[in-house]
C-alpha cells in the first residue's frame, strides 16, 4: 500500500536526522508519524507519542481497544485507513501551573483528511501539545469536523467532562460543581447565588428529585478553547420532553470548565410544513 511505502521513507529519513543529531518533529511530522504507526498497527510505538496526561487517563489496553475489534481482531489498517496532514496551528498561551508559578503553554492543531475504505473523505482534528522536548498527541480521539459548522470538531474528552457535571447537578451538588465552573463564573457569582441559580429549586428539592433529567448529544469544540455541549432537558413528571439545551465550555489549561450558572432550555422548533 502506499502509505507503507510513506511510512518507511519518513521512518528512515527520521533515523538518519536523529544519528546526526537532536531532531524535534513539527505538529505535523508527529501526527503524520502517530497516524502511520496506526495504519500499520504498531500501536506501542503509537501510544508512546501520546502526552503523559493522555497516558494518565487511558492505559494501553484502552487505547488499544478503540483501534482494534475486540470480537474480529481487525484494526483500522484491514480498513484501507488513508489519512493525508494538510495544515497545522501552533498556539501559546501564559498561564499559572499548579505551584502558582506563570508558566508558557505550547499547544498546536493538526488538521487531517482520513478516509476508510470507499467511505466519503472526513476532515478531522488532532491536538498536540509541547511537552519537555517533543510534540505529544493530547487527545483521546481524533476529533471530526462537524460539516455543518466548519471549525468546529467532536470533543470527546469534553462530553465526558460535562456528563459528569451535569450529573452532579441534576444531584444537586452545588459545592462540587463550584469547582468545575470557569473563572469567569467565579468572578461574577458568589457560591450561593451560582448554588441558587444551578441546582436551586422552589421547593427545596434537588432537579432529579423534581422530576428533572437530561440527555448529552453532541459535544463540540474550536482551536479557541470554546466548547458546546448540546442536548435536552425531561422531566416525566410534568409531562415535559426534549426541551433543547446549549450548554458552553472553556478551556482553563488542561481542563474543561462549564461556562454557565442555569441550564436554559427551549422547546424544540418544530419543520415547518
Amino acid at each position: 500500500m502506499w502509505f507503507m511505502k510513506r511510512f518507511k521513507v519518513l521512518v528512515f529519513c527520521l533515523l538518519f536526522l536523529c544519528s546526526c543529531g537532536k531532531v524535534v518533529l513539527t505538529p505535523s511530522e508527529t501526527a503524520d508519524l502517530f497516524l502511520s504507526y496506526i495504519a500499520n498497527t504498531d500501536l506501542n510505538k503509537a501510544y508512546s507519542l501520546l502526552s503523559p496526561r493522555v497516558q494518565n487517563t487511558q492505559d494501553f489496553k484502552n487505547f488499544k481497544r478503540g483501534l482494534v475489534n475486540p470480537e474480529t481482531g481487525e484494526s483500522v489498517s484491514a480498513k484501507n485507513f488513508t489519512f493525508t496532514v494538510k495544515e497545522e496551528i501552533i498556539k501559546e498561551k501564559e498561564e499559572f501551573d499548579l505551584k502558582g508559578d506563570l508558566v508558557n503553554r505550547k499547544f498546536a492543531f493538526v488538521r487531517v483528511v482520513v478516509k476508510i475504505f470507499d467511505q466519503p473523505e472526513t476532515i478531522v482534528r488532532l491536538p498536540l501539545i509541547f511537552v519537555g522536548d517533543r510534540w505529544c498527541v493530547d487527545s483521546i480521539s481524533i476529533q471530526a469536523e462537524n460539516p455543518d459548522q466548519p471549525g468546529q470538531y467532536a470533543d470527546f474528552e469534553l462530553g465526558i467532562m460535562a456528563d459528569n457535571y451535569l450529573k452532579l447537578m441534576m444531584n444537586g451538588e452545588g459545592d462540587k460543581i463550584w469547582n468545575m465552573v470557569s473563572k469567569r463564573i467565579k468572578h461574577s457569582l458568589s457560591l450561593e447565588e451560582f448554588k441558587s441559580q444551578s441546582v436551586g429549586t422552589r421547593s427545596g428539592k434537588t432537579p432529579n428529585e423534581e422530576g428533572f433529567s437530561y440527555e448529552g448529544r453532541m459535544s463540540y469544540s474550536d482551536n479557541d478553547g470554546n466548547g458546546v455541549v448540546e442536548g435536552v432537558l425531561m422531566n416525566n413528571m410534568l409531562g415535559i420532553k426534549d426541551l433543547q439545551f446549549k450548554a458552553k465550555f472553556v478551556k482553563e489549561g488542561d481542563e474543561w470548565k462549564a461556562d454557565f450558572a442555569r441550564l436554559d432550555a427551549q422547546p424544540q422548533k418544530q419543520p415547518q410544513k
